[in-house]
């Protein structure tokens, strides 16, 4: 392995060091979106009991176990058609139980026709990391500016 080469770091954009530490449906709001988060339930609130427990058992005293609701958002476009619409949610087992250490983000794009019902969805990011969904979401700003008529730009 060469020691002369070193890894090229890219400085993040202004977007996502503003964003970073911003909770996703916050960001969302600030942006104009409806964002529907959905309740704790007991099985929310038996994980968190159990994670603060086994820090405990290490040694590790923590006031509030770090938890992330499930979320949708909705950015609806001039004539109300067709809409951006992001997602938060945790990976399920397939007895529908959350798997608490895989949550994800989905960005999509949906038309909606009442005689036809769904049209035209165009899926962004589908199952991606706060990091990810963040520079997918900067590069989509241009899309909520003009109304939905402007093409995603790739980076």
């Amino acid at each position: 392995m060469n020691q002369n080469i070193m890894p090229i770091f890219r400085e993040h954009s202004k977007f996502y060091q503003k964003y970073s530490n911003v909770p996703v449906p916050e960001m969302l709001r600030l942006h104009g979106f409806i964002v529907d988060e959905m309740p704790i339930d007991e099985a929310d609130i038996v994980y968190m009991e159990e994670y603060k427990n086994s820090l405990f058992k290490m040694g590790i005293i923590i006031d509030e176990a770090p938890f992330k609701k499930e979320f949708v958002a909705q950015y609806v476009f001039h004539g109300g058609i067709t809409s951006l619409i992001a997602e938060g949610q945790y990976l399920r087992k397939p007895n529908g139980d959350k798997m608490y250490n895989s949550y994800y983000f989905y960005l999509y794009k949906e038309g909606f026709q009442t005689h036809k019902g769904h049209v035209r969805e165009r899926v962004y990011v589908e199952k991606a990391i706060k990091s990810t969904f963040l520079k997918t979401f900067e590069s989509c700003l241009g899309l909520l500016r003009v109304g939905g008529e402007y093409e995603f730009k790739e980076s």
